[in-house]
């Protein structure tokens, strides 16, 4: 397959060697799988596993978990060969999902977050160890892996075109939501019940309004920290290894297949 020119800002962190940013990202790829798992366990111990996929909580970890697996995947070969194949040989459409992926685990966990905790949680929700613990590895811990990314490593701001990403998926959970009233006899988040459209009408307008306002703190937070960095001498540094120059222009080529 013929080889483009990389762009490594996927694999590489202004504040951490590439082996340190590996691991970060195994590390929480690995928590993320086994909060999925233990929580699996428990709604089956429960007799409700068929609900498992029926909450956004889970989905969107879900879908954080595959960023962080695929993105530590990168990040180690890049540890070991000095190479990032999602940018430098693996198909274009791979790139171009994988940066889609991005938009969206950067912006839906701070939804789900910032919902859960403000209108959701109930004191039943953190009566006993258990809960507390499920509750802050998926409620916390996602926007905490999701700050890591955007602050602490060289990814670039998703461009305005991606901002349809996190919408669409809001949008088709609706989807899922009433096909679980429909199959399973109850709605996942009470504010979707269409008897109290008043609720509706406030609360579906309003995260739609949340995910728009996230992706641009996102998508500027992003290009600022990027400035900021810019240059640094650090050999994993700046937005690229120094390299005569030659990497600002593999970062332009790559510029270009994102938008």
């Amino acid at each position: 397959m013929r080889q483009r020119n990389q762009d490594l800002s996927l694999v590489t962190s202004w504040a951490f060697s590439p082996i340190a940013l590996a691991s970060f990202r195994s590390l929480f790829g690995i928590y993320g799988l086994l909060t999925l798992i233990l929580n699996l366990a428990g709604q089956i111990r429960n007799g409700g596993a068929e609900s498992f996929l029926s909450y956004l909580s889970c989905l969107q970890l879900i879908g954080l978990t595959s960023y962080l697996t695929s993105s530590a995947v990168q990040s180690w070969f890049y540890v070991l060969k000095e190479t990032c194949p999602l940018t430098s040989s693996w198909p274009l459409l791979l790139l171009r999902l994988h940066y889609v992926l991005l938009a969206t685990v950067l912006v839906i966990p701070f939804v789900v977050t910032v919902t859960y905790w403000t209108i959701l949680v109930t004191p039943e929700k953190l009566d006993n160890t258990e809960k507390v613990w499920k509750n802050v590895s998926v409620h916390v811990c996602n926007s905490v892996y999701v700050v890591f990314e955007i602050f602490l490593t060289n990814i670039p701001p998703p461009p305005w075109l991606h901002l349809f990403a996190p919408l669409a998926c809001l949008s088709m959970y609706l989807g899922v939501a009433y096909i679980t009233h429909a199959t399973q006899g109850f709605y996942t988040y009470p504010f979707l019940d269409p008897t109290h459209p008043k609720k509706l009408a406030i609360f579906i307008p309003c995260i739609g309004a949340a995910t728009i306002i996230a992706f641009i703190f996102v998508k500027y937070i992003i290009t600022y920290r990027r400035h900021l960095v810019r240059g640094s001498s650090r050999e994993w540094g700046g937005d690229l290894p120094v390299d005569n120059g030659q990497n600002a222009r593999e970062l332009n080529d790559v510029e270009a297949l994102r938008t």
